[in-house]
């Protein structure tokens, strides 16, 4: 079935009669939807009203001027996309810059032409047109990955019970080695999907937290005994070293969580046989710990791998940037690093690496 075309919006922003005319009438032969307004205030509120297709907005206006209208459009996550056109009857370069400045994709100089006007218009409606295509491509693809990673997780639910109904009955030590692998892959894999779900949930950039109190030496006790029979199983010692301080710090528990893990099985994977992995719990109560850092407390996690070198200490946390973290240079790449720096972000903390002396790496999170 074609698609109904639908007759593109124009919004003629100027508080001069005789000129809103005089453009409705260079424009009135295209076809278009053509709306008009008188300042920039009702300008700010028929845009998030209406999203039109383009806005011919004018810059010497009563109150507020064009500059400052087309600053807070494109500050708006709704409306920032929607092309604007600065018509002035201004002429200097510094205009331009500060038109160009505050987000205008085009600028026209008054007396302005006919045909100017509809070729300037047409350009912005080509731009307009390719990127709502573009946006309604990407909803229908993210739309179809949610689907696909929901209607993954009932089966890879069932693999993580099957899994552990083996490791109750299975007594050969190799079979029940590879049990294990297959638990913690399946664990992995799990973990993939939950931040992939996560991500697409996300609101205009911004995760959706729920804070409550949490001990965070309990959680890390919690997680290390979960990850001890994996560590151990490759002869990896896993170390908790707590504050022991008992205090509680308000956070969402499941996405605090979620970073811990990412940052645990990274440390597991990267870790040859025979090391150990360290995790430090520090609370910054001295005067001298507050001069040094605006966050209360900090974890740090230390394994004796291969190490990740400086030049990439900040790709790593970008999403799907691919880099060569191990020794024999296999690129690694994915969204669970990058989740954490979301997370911590959201929650107003921060998360970074640094060598670990002589060798491996120490991820540091801090609330």
């Amino acid at each position: 079935m074609e698609k109904i075309k639908k007759r593109k919006q124009i919004l003629i922003v100027d508080d001069d009669p005789i000129t809103c005319d005089i453009l409705g009438g260079m424009l009135h032969t295209e076809g278009y939807v053509l709306e008009f307004v008188s300042n920039g205030d009702d300008a700010i509120k028929f845009v998030k009203a209406f999203l039109p297709d383009t806005v011919l907005l004018d810059v010497i206006m009563p109150d507020m001027n064009g500059f400052e209208v087309c600053r807070r459009l494109k500050e708006d996550v709704m409306t920032r996309n929607i092309p604007i056109i600065l018509i002035t009857g201004l002429d200097s370069k510094n205009d331009l810059e500060t038109g160009i400045n505050a987000g205008a994709e085009d600028f026209l100089v008054k007396p302005v032409n006919g045909l100017e006007l509809r070729a300037r218009v047409r350009s912005m409606l080509r731009i307009k047109s390719q990127f709502d295509e573009l946006q309604e491509e990407m909803v229908l693809r993210e739309d179809m990955s949610n689907m696909i990673m929901h209607d993954l997780k009932n089966p890879l639910s069932a693999i993580v019970m099957a899994g552990q109904i083996l490791q109750l009955n299975i007594k050969t030590p190799s079979d029940l080695k590879l049990v294990e692998t297959m638990q913690s892959q399946a664990r992995r894999l799990e973990s993939i999907m939950n931040d992939m779900l996560t991500l697409s949930k996300m609101k205009e950039g911004r995760l959706m937290l729920k804070y409550e109190g949490i001990d965070i030496d309990n959680l890390l006790l919690e997680l290390c005994e979960d990850y001890t029979p994996v560590a151990s199983s490759r002869d990896i010692s896993l170390i908790l070293i707590p504050s022991g301080v008992p205090r509680k710090i308000k956070l969402d528990r499941n996405m605090f969580q979620r970073v811990l893990d990412n940052l645990i099985t990274n440390a597991i994977k990267f870790s040859p046989k025979d090391s150990k992995i360290t995790i430090r719990i520090e609370y910054m109560d001295s005067e001298s710990d507050k001069e040094n850092s605006s966050y209360s407390v900090s974890i740090k996690i230390a394994d004796e791998g291969y190490g990740i070198p400086e030049k990439y200490h900040k790709d790593i946390f970008e999403k799907y940037k691919v880099v060569a973290l191990k020794k024999d240079g296999v690129p690694q790449f994915g969204l669970g690093l990058a989740f954490c720096k979301m997370v911590m972000e959201a929650h107003g903390g921060h998360i970074h690496v640094k060598a670990n002396e002589p060798k491996g790496s120490i991820f540091i999170v801090e609330l």
